[in-house]
């Protein structure tokens, strides 16, 4: 990284005098003091910047909001649950707006539900496909898949414990496999999901973040070569953009092939493309827009649900008792003698109140970034319009006020009558989704 950013501040510092400087009366949030052009950047890690954003606001913003810098970049950090409600749920049409972000375009994920902006025809129809395919309604559909899969995962545990992390993703991505495409042989397509879909999430979540703040501060170093020294994050987003390419062309290639054949397994996907050939107005895409929706469940599913189901398995490692309370209630359910299915659930209450513990205690999106359309006054400060916005799930997930003994991992809160239901947000977010 110091190479990196050697080469890079060689070639952009002779234009560091050219650009604007913060006034020191703009009465933005408070915030940290960064350098010059540079700002926080060097402020923050890629491994943990939740902490580092819960840190400032308690240190400036009194545990709520703060604002910091990334070359020219103005971030407003949300800490609160109630500045949360307050902004984006009752402001939404200011800060529900998604970043710019010229990276992503060049390594080809624009084409993502996550990164679309609010503005754009495609958010509210992909929104209501999804929520159609694969949200509660879809559930009689879905189910059957779920049960499926996790019968071939609790087999896989049994014979390769250690490999329990692997297992969990073939899991997700077997079930989201078969349900959005109709691919029931997991084994045909697992390098699929291990070799295309996983590095593509790791780079996007990776790499993307230094080239993301040099774009944004200078656009025209998107037109340089990769080969130039410094520009090394140009050549990944070359590389990224073969897995995104990957990623939307290769599932929905073979549906279509499928499709001319009988007979076929039902998915989402074929359900999708023949209603385009039906000339179904209410619920047609192009095909295009099916290769980014369903690209987009993709790679949106694999590696939050197996971060929540890897959260439980620690869990239970490190508290066996709650593991033993866990497995006694499915045992009384159950009679011992069968697995919990579906219609258990309601009858399942300590287990339900671990896995809403699982996701509070570890948010799988720790943050959740939108962006402000629109300048805006909030608690006395200006609120400059594009701003980017860092929601710090993690940090609401900590707050004491909220939550007794944040740090601790305790499925009871949950069983209390004070339990406060809108309390699972820290784990889904706020605002336009």
């Amino acid at each position: 990284m110091s190479v990196f950013l050697s080469a890079l501040l060689l070639l952009i510092l002779p234009t560091v005098a050219l650009l604007p400087r913060r006034r020191v009366d703009d009465n933005s949030p408070p915030g940290p003091t960064g350098l010059p052009f540079l700002g926080n950047l060097l402020d923050l890690t890629r491994d943990a910047p939740w902490k580092t954003y819960k840190r400032w606001g308690e240190r400036y913003g009194s545990g709520s909001v703060c604002t910091f810098r990334i070359i020219g970049r103005v971030v407003l950090v949300i800490n609160t649950l109630q500045d949360c409600r307050e902004l984006l749920e009752k402001r939404p049409h200011i800060y529900s707006d998604r970043p710019k972000v010229e990276m992503l375009s060049k390594m080809g994920w624009d084409f993502n539900l996550v990164f679309i902006p609010y503005q754009d025809e495609r958010f509210q129809k992909y929104r209501r496909a999804i929520v159609r395919g694969i949200g509660s309604a879809s559930d009689a559909t879905v189910r059957p898949t779920v049960s499926e899969r996790c019968n071939v995962l609790l087999q896989a545990l049994l014979k390769t414990p250690g490999a329990f992390e692997t297992h969990l993703r073939d899991y997700m991505g077997s079930v989201l496999l078969q349900h959005v495409f109709g691919f029931t042989d997991y084994s045909e397509h697992r390098s699929f999901i291990h070799d295309t879909v996983v590095p593509a999430i790791e780079g996007m979540t990776g790499s993307a973040f230094w080239g993301a703040q040099i774009l944004f501060a200078f656009p025209w170093l998107g037109k340089i070569p990769s080969w130039v020294p410094g520009m090394s994050f140009l050549k990944t987003a070359q590389e990224q953009l073969l897995l995104a390419k990957k990623i939307l062309n290769e599932p929905v290639d073979q549906v279509k092939e499928q499709m001319r054949q009988e007979p076929m397994n039902p998915s989402w996907a074929q359900e999708l493309l023949s209603a385009e050939n039906a000339g179904d107005a209410s619920n047609s895409l192009s095909e295009g827009e099916v290769r980014e929706i369903t690209s987009s469940v993709i790679t949106g599913g694999i590696d939050t649900t197996t971060s929540a189901l890897k959260t439980i398995v620690l869990a239970m490692l490190l508290h066996p008792e709650f593991q033993k309370r866990a497995q006694d209630e499915i045992d009384a359910v159950t009679g011992g003698d069968r697995l919990p299915d579906f219609d258990d659930s309601a009858q399942l209450v300590y287990v339900t109140a671990i896995c809403k513990e699982a996701l509070r205690w570890s948010p799988p999106l720790p943050v959740a970034s939108h962006s402000t359309s629109s300048a805006d006054v909030y608690q006395g400060y200006r609120i400059q319009k594009d701003a980017a916005v860092a929601v710090n799930l993690w940090a609401m997930s900590r707050d004491t006020k909220s939550f007794k003994d944040p740090e601790e991992f305790l499925p009871d809160r949950y069983l209390e009558e004070s339990a406060d239901p809108d309390s699972l947000s820290v784990s889904w977010g706020f605002g336009r989704r």
